[in-house]
């Protein structure tokens, strides 16, 4: 009887360790977002910063598509950025839209969108997470 509760507990804490350990990432939330959210922050994840401000948007990376993906590396190294290179790029006229918990960010020649994962958290379609922080000047 005690071999079987072992086996029975065991077999239970290997489901719930596979089911935690899952790659897949759900960033899905009930939060609504709103322009404001972005307009005078920056946003990091360690590869990309975005920083947002009226109509203006400026994207610094390095290490263009190694190791994590985001949804930028395709965009920097279809324009000819080199693998594990950096960028610095200033956007003007950028559009943003919102509906529900996304982002829709629509730039000269491409769109970008974000969820709104926490109040301080975005993340893109590569499961990618930025942080908010604000610029102080």
């Amino acid at each position: 009887m005690k071999k079987s509760v072992s086996f029975f507990s065991l077999i239970i804490m290997c489901v719930l360790l596979a089911v935690g350990c899952s790659e897949e990432n759900n960033y899905a939330s009930d939060l609504d977002a709103h322009e404001r959210d972005l307009d005078g922050y920056f946003f990091d994840s360690g590869r990309y910063q975005l920083y947002f401000k009226d109509d203006k948007m400026m994207i610094i990376g390095r290490e263009i598509g190694k190791d994590k993906k985001s949804v930028l590396d395709e965009i920097y190294l279809n324009k000819g950025v080199e693998l594990g290179g950096t960028v610095m790029e200033e956007y003007e006229n950028v559009e943003v839209t919102t509906n529900d918990n996304k982002f829709t960010i629509i730039v000269d020649d491409f769109t970008l969108e974000f969820t709104k994962f926490k109040d301080h958290i975005i993340v893109d379609s590569e499961n990618m997470e930025y942080i908010r922080n604000k610029l102080e000047i």
